[in-house]
């Protein structure tokens, strides 16, 4: 007959394993302050659209949806963080870049798309430095251990 005792966990429960878990991480994000988009107008069906309506040509910033070829549309904010990178001219710092993408499109409400020629965009850039501790103790409810030999088969997890 194999006895199991159930208990709470010690902390020679880790001999030879990893206990504690150090994790240091860096948030860095981009805060946009302005932006210019500029349609290519060498592409023909952008100048059409543009020509036809011109009201295609004003967006409130926050409702702006761009199409890069051969990906789904997605906010405009999320394709400036696809192609501006965070602290690249350091943190804090007021910075301008200008993106020429090649086949990139902006999405209208009626689902027209005009081809962007260019996009310069002033942001800025921040860090924020945060650590992380796990403590396997704190993650661990019960041990279940043979009673004759002393080996702990199994560590039961809380529900987090």
């Amino acid at each position: 007959m194999g006895l199991k005792l159930i208990r709470r966990p010690r902390g020679d429960d880790w001999d030879g394993c990893i206990q504690i878990v150090n994790i240091q991480m860096k948030f860095l994000r981009n805060h946009y302050l302005d932006f210019k988009l500029e349609f290519d107008g060498k592409d023909h069906v952008t100048r059409e659209i543009a020509e036809k309506d011109p009201s295609v040509r004003s967006f409130n910033s926050t409702e702006i949806v761009i199409r890069d070829e051969g990906h789904e549309p997605c906010a405009f904010n999320l394709w400036l963080d696809r192609h501006v990178s965070a602290g690249s001219d350091g943190f804090g710092v007021e910075s301008q870049k200008t993106l020429v993408p090649k086949n990139s499109y902006l999405v209208t409400p009626d689902n027209q798309e005009l081809k962007l020629g260019r996009v310069v965009v002033t942001y800025m850039s921040t860090q924020f430095d945060q650590d992380l501790q796990i403590d396997a103790m704190n993650l661990v409810e019960a041990v279940l251990q043979d009673f004759s030999s002393g080996e702990v088969e199994h560590m039961h997890h809380k529900n987090a």
